[in-house]
């Protein structure tokens, strides 16, 4: 378990790193500018992915590629998953509905968050039998984990939240739509799904009229707050309504007290630009105007550690399949835009219109349409708290500025983002557009542009060196990402410890004081697809497991 002022240098570093190669970060391969990669970086995308992910073969790269390199290997957070005990791995009523991926997560994140409230009530942290324990799944979707947790507490009332109704209405339609043996009725009669916009005061509100609403005695409840992939801001914000009860003096809701959250996030390009950074620490340090471009959320999302696999037959290390196709896709459209911008290369109006192709400028405004998940640009809805008297203790709250008023420009919200006039046009294209070859691509990507190739030109527009540099780019700015996304978290987690000790502590009990204790987990195995897999746990107890 690190030191706190150890974890205090580490995310300067991390600030550091990123802001030094922030040219990378704003830098996309559709920019049709390769300036942010020096002409000595002339290793292959494979020798850097090598020594990314094994530290091997570092002698075959530039010294100051190299030097990226070994900051992020050194800096980013470890991401192998905790070893769980088997005996401690408990089993789930049904897989109905789980792709292999989602059953990973609900299994390993239902069993820790078993693990964390034996182990809070056997510390007798919390006095209050476990059949009074209410559980809060926050961004609850379709309610996988929220079903796993009533099979393994047993008493417990567990309240589903989700700011979209069709998410909500899907869960009880996967509740009702299984054969509903003893075991699944009896969980389904606990689990009340409510749709509201998850915002700190409006979860706050929703817990207090859920508990009062189900309270038979003046005993204040423990509650247990769990975020399965809570989307952009979700993270911040239940964080922010779990901190604000967690710290408030003993008295100023006696309905019920918090007794742990465990909260995966992503979508981090999806928060509010004031969430990142949140700990003064950080605020007061970080180097630029703007502490990171929106380009750099999208690539905190990748996992570039595990894009390589081993060849059975000669050991070498090489691109897994579903990577060299994502590799492909990236250097194509790149490759299409510069072929667009280069006057010596013919090609010429297609007699077949470009399906739905509006007149767009060439700057493509993002507007809070676009992405729906944004929920603080959305008029702000009721609770569904109805008639129940709600707490008056419940705080304001108030979001953090961004460090820079000029990240709310459009220049900056496209910077890096590889946002043109041709990609919008472009689109999506299926794999088929990328699979069948080369010509293959560029008469489909014609199509849908309304263009056409000269047959001269088909070969011409590959272009090797080119093209490795982009793959270059592409792989050095995913590196990147896994510091940012580090950078983030620790971030988060420095924040919480920042108005844990500014405040005192909250007393649950007669006799049990809450001493609030913050760490990262790792819960699930990246290999599996779980790219975040992080879990921000705040509780007296943590159970460690190396």
């Amino acid at each position: 378990m690190a030191k706190h002022s150890s974890d205090n240098d580490h995310l300067r570093l991390l600030a550091d790193l990123v802001a030094a190669h922030r040219s990378l970060l704003t830098t996309h391969p559709n920019d049709l500018d390769l300036s942010a990669i020096p002409e000595d970086w002339t290793a292959t995308s494979e020798e850097v992915l090598q020594y990314y992910v094994t530290g091997f073969g570092g002698e075959q790269l530039p010294p100051t590629l190299r030097e990226l390199v070994d900051g992020v290997r050194a800096l980013q957070l470890p991401r192998s998953a905790i070893d769980m005990p088997d005996d401690k791995l408990k089993s789930l009523p049904t897989k109905k509905g789980m792709s292999p991926k989602k059953f990973h997560e609900v299994q390993r994140m239902a069993s820790y968050v078993k693990i964390l409230v034996d182990s809070v009530y056997d510390h007798g942290v919390s006095r209050i039998d476990q059949g009074h324990l209410h559980i809060v799944d926050v961004g609850a979707g379709q309610g996988y984990i929220t079903r796993a947790l009533g099979a393994l507490f047993p008493d417990a009332k567990l309240l589903a939240l989700d700011a979209d109704h069709g998410q909500t209405e899907g869960a009880k339609r996967q509740a009702k739509g299984r054969r509903v043996d003893n075991l699944t009725a009896d969980i389904n009669s606990r689990i009340d799904h409510r749709t509201i916009l998850v915002k700190p005061d409006s979860l706050l509100d929703a817990v207090d009229a859920w508990v009062q609403a189900g309270q038979n005695d003046n005993k204040p409840v423990p509650v247990l707050f769990v975020a399965l992939h809570a989307c952009g801001s979700l993270t911040p914000d239940m964080l922010r309504a779990f901190l604000a009860r967690a710290v408030s003096p003993r008295g100023a809701c006696e309905t019920w007290y918090p007794l742990a959250i465990v909260a995966v996030g992503c979508c981090y390009n999806l928060m509010y630009p004031g969430d990142y950074p949140l700990s003064q620490k950080l605020r007061s340090h970080i180097p630029t105007a703007s502490p990171l471009p929106a380009s750099a959320y999208h690539l905190a999302a990748q996992i570039p550690m595990t894009w390589l696999e081993q060849d059975s037959q000669t050991s070498n290390w090489k691109l897994q399949p579903s990577v060299q196709m994502a590799f492909r896709k990236v250097v194509w459209r790149a490759l299409l835009q510069f072929a667009l911008a280069n006057p010596s290369i013919g090609h010429y109006p297609s007699s077949r219109k470009s399906a739905g192709a509006p007149e767009i400028e060439k700057k493509v405004e993002i507007s809070s349409a676009d992405v729906p998940v944004k929920w603080w640009l959305q008029p702000r809805q009721e609770s569904f708290a109805g008639d129940a008297q709600t707490s008056n203790s419940n705080p304001t709250f108030d979001r953090l500025p961004k460090l820079s008023a000029s990240a709310s420009s459009s220049d900056a919200l496209l910077q890096g983002s590889g946002q043109t006039e041709t990609t919008v046009r472009l689109g999506k294209l299926p794999d088929t557009a990328y699979q069948r070859g080369w010509e293959h691509f560029l008469r489909v990507s014609g199509e849908k542009l309304g263009i056409g190739w000269g047959a001269e030109d088909l070969g011409v527009l590959r272009n090797p060196v080119l093209e490795r540099r982009i793959e270059l780019l592409h792989t050095v700015r995913c590196i990147l990402g896994s510091a940012v996304e580090s950078a983030i978290l620790l971030d988060r987690l420095e924040w919480i410890r920042e108005q844990v000790n500014d405040a005192t502590p909250h007393k649950p009990s007669q006799d049990g004081l809450a001493q609030w204790n913050a760490e990262l987990v790792n819960l699930f195995d990246q290999r599996t697809g779980s790219g975040r897999n992080i879990a921000v746990v705040v509780s007296p107890v943590i159970p460690y497991y190396g």
